[in-house]
């Protein structure tokens, strides 16, 4: 994943949002990289990153998690946060298409 270089990213974190956003984000990084890496690596498809599943944490990472998702603390709006962000995944998801 040469795009996720640690140092990449943290130059790229600096970058004003009009050139992250501009060729739906792909632009700025894929531009200069053309003379440094094969066009079979820039314009691959998009791989598979597994996450752990919930059945294989243990220890602190369960515990995180679990108060997480049990957290029941209200934005200034009223609402609770774990709600707002399923809210927004599901919405994000729904633009996908």
């Amino acid at each position: 994943m040469p795009f996720l270089d640690h140092d990449f990213v943290e130059v790229a974190a600096t970058w004003p949002p009009d050139l992250k956003l501009g060729s739906r984000g792909e632009g700025v990084p894929k531009e200069p990289s053309r003379s440094l890496l094969p066009a079979e690596v820039i314009y691959r498809t998009k791989g598979y990153s597994p996450v752990a599943g919930v059945h294989h944490l243990n220890g602190p990472v369960l515990g995180m998690l679990r108060d997480a998702l049990t957290n029941n603390t209200r934005t200034m709006l009223g609402s609770n946060t774990l709600w707002r962000l399923a809210v927004l995944e599901m919405w994000l998801q729904s633009m996908k298409a």
